[in-house]
């Protein structure tokens, strides 16, 4: 009983310790991403509101649309922030309705066009509409993470511009469908790809994320 006791209290230390490891990790890697478009956006609006209309008119037009822009970037980081922690409390669970898959891409390419900067987001997908059983919040916010990552290491120097693309595709014999977002971009190495969706795991290529999405 003595021996059971001790290794209880052991397990019990050792999950507190890795509550606190991931929380230190979690504050150490999410302040920097906070203060980014924060610094941006008091930046942009200090000086649109010191300066106003000695601010040329096509400059203006660019700060505010910078300010918008870096204000969806963190409302995006903050919604991934809060469904991590959610996570790993265990309380989040998918809510499964069914939802029309061409919608859902809609809607993600939607809201990634606003800050997509020009650049070409193109979409693939049958004309009739494909339903799928899922948590279209929890869906629609993957394919923003992806569309973000994708527009954020794409060349725009390529061919098409450094085109993102958005596919549907069925497979109907097994019942499922498929959503894949592409890019012109280096890809993951393959040294990196068993751990690239851990918490907080960040390729070697400099990014900028705190590894969330």
């Amino acid at each position: 009983l003595a021996r059971q006791r001790l290794a209880e209290a052991a397990a019990t230390s050792s999950r507190a310790a890795e509550i606190e490891r991931v929380r230190s990790n979690l504050l150490a890697s999410v302040s920097h991403d906070l203060r980014t478009p924060l610094a941006a956006i008091t930046g942009s609006a200090t000086t649109l509101a010191e300066l106003g209309d000695r601010v040329p008119s096509a400059r203006r037009a660019e700060m505010l649309g910078e300010i918008a822009a870096e204000a969806l970037r963190l409302e995006r980081l903050l919604e991934n922030l809060l469904h991590l922690t959610r996570l790993d409390a265990g309380a989040l669970t998918p809510r499964l309705e069914w939802e029309v898959a061409q919608d859902l891409v809609g809607v993600a390419v939607g809201r990634m066009r606003r800050t997509s900067q020009g650049r070409a987001i193109l979409i693939h997908a049958p004309e009739e509409p494909i339903m799928l059983a899922a948590d279209g919040r929890l869906l629609e916010q993957a394919l923003v993470n992806l569309i973000e990552n994708a527009l954020r290491h794409t060349s725009g120097d390529s061919a098409d511009g450094g085109a993102v693309e958005v596919a549907v595709e069925v497979n109907e014999a097994a019942g499922r469908a498929r959503l894949t977002v592409s890019d012109r971009g280096p890809g993951v190495p393959e040294a990196e790809r068993a751990r690239i969706f851990e918490t907080f795991a960040r390729g070697s290529t400099p990014s900028g994320g705190a590894g969330l999405g």
